[in-house]
Parts: C-alpha cells; sequence; structure tokens
C-alpha cells in the first residue's frame, strides 16, 4: 500500500512539472528553480545509466594495456657519453679537499636552516653587501666666503664673531640646579685641585727654608768680615 502512494506521489510530481514545463511564462521564482534542479537530476542519471568511457570502467583488454605502461628508455651511444660525462664532472667537483672545517660547515647549515636572512653571502645570492659611502672631509666654512669683499689686511680671526671666538662654559647653575653626574664631575675637580696644591706646598715651603738660610749665612759671614 505504502508503494503504491509512493509512486502516485511521484507520479503527481512529473505531473506538476510537466504542467510547470507548458507555462514557463508565468512561474514563480521557487517554481524556476524546481525545474532547475529537476534538469540537472536528469542530467545527472543519463549521465549514470549511459555506458561509461574504457578508462572509468576499471578494465583493461590486453591490446590497450600498451597505452598506459611507460616505454623502456632506449640506450644509445649518445646517451651513454653523456651519462659518462656527467659521472666524470660530479668526480671533479668533489675531488678538491674542502678548506673549511667540519665544524664550520655545520654551523653554515645550522644558520641558513635557522633563520637564511642571516645566512652568509655563499648560501644566498639575494642578499647584496651594504655599500658604505666613503668618508669625504667637510670645512666649515660658509658657501659664500669667496664671494665676500674684504681687505687684504684683515686677518680672518678679526672677522668672527664674538660667539665664534669664545662660546662659553654653558650656562651657570646652582647647586640644587646640578644633577648627580655634575655633582661628582665637580667634586672630583675640587679634589684635584687640593691634591695639586698640597703638592706644591712642601716644595715651596723647602724653598722658603733654604732662602731663609742661605739669607742668614750670608748676613753672619758680612758680620765677621767686617
Amino acid at each position: 500500500m505504502r508503494d503504491v502512494i509512493e509512486d502516485e506521489e511521484a507520479g503527481d510530481g512529473d505531473q506538476v512539472l510537466i504542467v510547470l514545463k507548458h507555462c514557463n511564462e508565468n512561474l514563480s521564482t521557487h517554481e524556476k528553480e524546481l525545474l532547475k534542479l529537476q534538469s540537472k537530476i536528469d542530467q545527472m542519471e543519463k549521465a549514470n545509466f549511459d555506458p561509461k568511457h574504457w578508462t572509468m570502467q576499471g578494465e583493461l583488454n590486453l591490446c590497450m594495456t600498451f597505452l598506459v605502461e611507460r616505454p623502456p628508455p632506449v640506450i644509445t651511444e649518445e646517451v651513454t657519453a653523456s651519462l659518462e660525462d656527467m659521472i666524470k664532472s660530479r668526480i671533479i667537483e668533489h675531488d678538491s679537499k674542502s678548506k673549511k672545517g667540519l665544524a664550520e660547515v655545520y654551523e653554515e647549515e645550522y644558520v641558513q636552516k635557522s633563520n637564511p636572512l642571516f645566512a652568509p653571502s655563499t648560501f644566498s645570492d639575494e642578499l647584496k653587501k651594504e655599500v658604505i659611502e666613503e668618508m669625504s672631509i667637510q670645512t666649515n666654512v660658509p658657501a659664500i666666503a669667496m664671494e665676500e669683499v674684504a681687505p687684504l689686511a684683515v686677518s680672518d680671526a678679526a672677522m668672527l664673531a664674538p660667539e665664534e671666538m669664545f662660546s662659553g662654559t654653558g650656562k651657570i647653575k646652582e647647586d640644587s640646579e646640578l644633577t648627580q653626574e655634575e655633582r661628582k664631575r665637580r667634586r672630583a675637580k675640587k679634589k684635584r685641585k687640593f691634591k695639586a696644591e698640597s703638592a706644591k706646598q712642601p716644595v715651596k715651603k723647602a724653598r722658603d727654608t733654604t732662602s731663609t738660610e742661605m739669607s742668614k749665612t750670608g748676613i753672619f759671614s758680612y758680620s765677621n768680615m767686617t
């Protein structure tokens, strides 16, 4: 009973699609989509039931196996000569002893695999050496120095501005405005000055004592002579 109902429903659906095909002008979007879907189903069913190509059947005849088999290479004198030349060239390439040690080779391979940007230039030709410009000496002379008109008797030092002659030591700061580095620098300068003065004092004292002794002895000898 159920099969009969399904057949009747299927027949009703086919009749509806046939009616929709005849009335294609006054169809809604849903009905048009149903027509497109039914046409695709018909095409797929036709492709499924039609006889397939021999490549899709999964079987081959003995007479057709040559189409899929790979022919063996034809060995001629030219092929053997080219193989011999290739072998000789590879032997010559690997005959020379490497100048690098095994550790250096491993290091270069590790650097190349870990980070190709830092690999040496022998492994990557894309890396180019950075062009370093040559240093040139530039004199601190204005561009219009040659065009200025000045008397020959005046020197260059007389033509300098006051700030060019003496730049000064900088702004004067109070103790509260100094940084820690400036305070250390000032303290060290005072210590050096104190050491230099203390080193000069004994020399000065010795010089004074010798001068006083010489003066005393000179006066004493002069008094004895008189």
